[in-house]
This record gives C-alpha cells, sequence and structure tokens, in this order.
C-alpha cells in the first residue's frame, strides 16, 4: 500500500485554486484524452449539420476534460481495454449539465466565450442538450452492464434534484450548511463518483476497488465543488470564465456566504443581507460583498471543511494497490488540502 503519512499529516499545498492546475496530473493519459476528443468529434459526424455546429462550438470552447481523464485513470485498475466510450460519456453528460445550467442562469460567458444559449437561443441549446444525453445513454447502454446503466440513471436523477433544489433556494438566507453539502453532493460529486466507479466498472477491477473508487470520488468531488464555490469570492473574470460574482447575482447561495452570514459581524451581515433581498445586485454590490467575505473568516472556514474532504479521500486511496495511478490520486486529493 501507498504512504499513509498522507491521511494523517498531508504535506502545505502551495496551489491557491486547484482545479486550474489539476491537469498538469495527467500527462501519463494525454494520448487517451485526445482519443476522447476524436471519439467525442466522431460521435456526430453523421448527424445535421445543425447539430454539429453547435457540438463542434462546444468542443472548441475548450475544457480540462477532468471527467474522462477520472474515467480512465480509474480504468487502471482492471484488464480490460477500451473505456474511451465511457470516458467520452462521462464528458457528455457533463457538457449536458453546463449547457442547462447556462440556459437556467441565463449566463453569456462559459470559460470566457460566448455560451450555447447566447449564440444560438435556449430553444436550440436546450434540444441539444437533451440529443448528447441522448446519445450518452445510447453509449453506455452498449456496454450491457446493468449496474453502470442503474449508475447513470441515478446520477442523472440526483443531479436534477441537485439543480431544482438550487432554483427551489434561490437567495434563501437561511439555508444551513447541511443543506449546502446536500445539493454538492447532487451537482457536482455524484458525476465525479460514476466517472470513478465507471472506468472501474467497464475495466473490469474488482468490486472492492469499484466501491473505494467511488467513495474517493464523492469526498473528492465535494472538495472539488466547494473549492471551485471559494473561487467566486476571490478571483478575478479571467480564472474563472465567467463574470465574478455571477453566483450572488444569480441569487445562488454557496458555502462563503453561509459561513460569512453565520460568524460574521452582525452589523455587515444585516447590511448584506439588505443588498441580496433587491431584486437586482449591481456590480458595485457585489465587490463590496466579495470584500466584506474575504475580511471576515469565510474562506477559511471553507478552506477548513475542503480540507476534512481531501483527507476523506486521502484515506480511499491508502486502501487502493500501491500503483502509479494511485499515486496520481494521491497527488491530486494534496491539490485541495492548504494548511493556514
Amino acid at each position: 500500500m501507498g504512504n499513509r503519512q498522507a491521511c494523517t499529516n498531508p504535506r502545505k499545498s502551495h496551489i491557491a485554486f486547484p482545479n486550474i492546475h489539476i491537469r498538469e496530473l495527467f500527462g501519463s493519459i494525454e494520448a487517451e484524452l485526445a482519443d476522447v476528443d476524436d471519439y467525442l468529434q466522431k460521435s456526430v459526424s453523421q448527424a445535421n449539420y445543425l447539430i454539429k455546429d453547435g457540438f463542434n462550438y462546444l468542443l472548441q470552447a475548450g475544457g480540462k476534460r477532468i471527467r474522462p481523464a477520472f474515467t480512465l485513470f480509474a480504468s487502471h485498475y482492471g484488464s480490460k481495454t477500451s473505456c474511451i466510450p465511457a470516458a467520452s460519456t462521462m464528458e457528455l453528460v457533463h457538457m449536458v449539465s453546463l449547457i442547462h445550467d447556462d440556459v437556467i442562469d441565463a449566463s453569456d460567458l462559459r470559460r470566457g466565450k460566448a455560451t450555447l444559449s447566447n449564440l444560438y437561443g435556449n430553444n436550440y441549446a436546450i434540444h441539444l442538450g437533451d440529443y448528447l444525453f441522448a446519445k450518452a445513454l445510447a453509449v453506455i447502454d452498449s456496454y450491457q452492464n446493468t449496474a453502470l446503466s442503474g449508475k447513470l440513471a441515478y446520477t442523472s436523477r440526483e443531479m436534477c434534484r441537485g439543480e431544482i433544489e438550487q432554483i427551489s433556494n434561490e437567495l434563501c438566507l437561511q439555508q444551513n450548511i447541511k443543506r449546502y453539502l446536500y445539493r454538492v453532493n447532487r451537482k457536482t460529486s455524484v458525476l465525479i463518483t460514476l466517472c470513478f466507479e465507471t472506468g472501474a466498472l467497464v475495466s473490469g477491477a474488482n468490486q472492492e476497488v469499484v466501491n473505494t473508487l467511488g467513495r474517493f470520488g464523492h469526498y473528492l468531488g465535494m472538495a472539488f465543488q466547494i473549492a471551485d464555490d471559494m473561487l467566486n469570492y476571490t478571483a478575478d473574470e479571467q480564472t474563472l470564465g465567467k463574470p465574478v460574482g455571477n453566483d450572488l447575482q444569480q441569487g445562488v447561495v454557496t458555502l462563503p456566504l453561509i459561513y460569512f452570514l453565520k460568524y460574521g459581524k452582525t452589523e455587515l451581515c444585516q447590511d448584506v443581507k439588505r443588498i441580496l433581498k433587491k431584486e437586482t445586485v449591481t456590480t458595485d454590490e457585489v465587490v463590496y460583498i466579495n470584500q466584506a467575505i474575504r475580511v471576515s473568516k469565510a474562506i477559511e472556514y471553507s478552506q477548513e471543511l475542503v480540507n476534512r474532504y481531501a483527507i476523506k479521500a486521502l484515506q480511499q486511496v491508502d486502501k487502493l494497490p500501491d500503483n502509479k495511478t494511485t499515486e496520481v490520486f494521491r497527488q491530486i486529493a494534496l491539490l485541495y488540502y492548504q494548511e493556514k
């Protein structure tokens, strides 16, 4: 087994925003990730030009291919080959979720470029997303693996539940941490969990490894999303690839704001609540709220929770066979651990 000190005394990470740098750990699977892009391109080669135009725009818009990478790495624990279709499917599901998110949020930008709904309209974007999800279902069905199909169905339901919960809780300033974590699990962590389980299942890994990778994916996904939510209060527009304060202006309440409203100075919290209850939050008000949150303990508290999930992820890594892929997983989890 690997170095057990990793889960009890993680080293200090020097990386401020881990999800920006995670791609640096994918060197050993770059060729496979290129195959994923080729597979995605070919998946619509026979489709109507209207479908191809929109999908090609999405592919060219970029993306770190994090989810297919997790799937490919997980497949290294089995003996079967050809995980490319399954890995590509995980990217399709992720792309669909982004398309629908941008429609719901009326977002103009994604990764610094115009969103599909901005270019083609909401109706087109929604139907292209549905088309791509149907493609994903067909690919998974081709594996003729009941467990895999069931996991995709469960994940899809949970992602929808997470989105519905987020919509129903817009600007609900009484949200507690437990409710927020449920939403993070459903909106983000369940898909990352599925990526690890899918790679292991299609490669024929034993059930113990499948379960361990699933738990690792869950904890990593929780750390991943909380860290991403922190970026909305600490990063600039170039880093985010979308306007600063987009979550606030959409009424999305995330962990830094929850912590701030619970532990911040009473007078300042009341002022922030007053602003957020307005029909429109201005850019200057977003800057004011971000500054208030940054000078409070909210970001520090949020990072402490990220650290706890990172440690839980590392504990799962220690249960995996000691090989190069396991070490990559260790390094990925360590990216999220930051000491004071």
